[in-house]
């Protein structure tokens, strides 16, 4: 798990080690990025970019869904419109929930409702996936054999109360 924070010489360097990369895309606005993040957007793109195109790396992005942040419908069909095109429809995207914590302790947590959204809305399409990977919900693993079971994404969301 990366923020996608590294200057190209030493992410040339880090990820000639490393089999395998999640980056928390935080938000897709530059606006979130430099008032909560104290950052930049491109930065983190620029990152995914690299781990795609350059690196041996497998690649999958986590967003964590803040209500009233970064979940509205148009930024998500934004990042997936971006994902699609600039990375393609196989780097898996996973959806988490949000629960109060440290400084944003005065943000409620993510409705299970809202984890939902994505997956059937018009931005997950976008992105190429018919099954988006979200935390805090029961469901099949996709492809899985019968005998799988059913997966459950960050089980503490079950004792936060957030699960459906």
């Amino acid at each position: 798990m990366t923020a996608g924070y590294m200057c190209p010489a030493p992410r040339a360097e880090f990820y000639r080690h490393i089999d395998a990369a999640n980056v928390d895309l935080k938000a897709f606005t530059e606006d979130f990025y430099r008032k909560v993040c104290v950052g930049h957007l491109h930065d983190v793109l620029d990152t995914l970019v690299y781990l795609r195109h350059e690196a041996n790396v497998w690649l999958e992005i986590t967003t964590l869904l803040i209500p009233g942040r970064n979940d509205s419908d148009a930024e998500l069909a934004a990042e997936c419109a971006w994902i699609r095109e600039n990375l393609g429809v196989d780097v898996p995207l996973h959806f988490t929930a949000f629960h109060p914590d440290y400084k944003m302790t005065d943000t409620p947590p993510t409705p299970p409702a809202t984890l939902r959204r994505p997956g059937g809305s018009a931005s997950t399409k976008a992105c190429g996936s018919s099954t988006p990977e979200t935390s805090t919900t029961p469901r099949a693993a996709p492809h899985a054999a019968r005998d799988a079971g059913p997966r459950w994404w960050f089980a503490t969301g079950m004792r936060c109360g957030i699960t459906p």
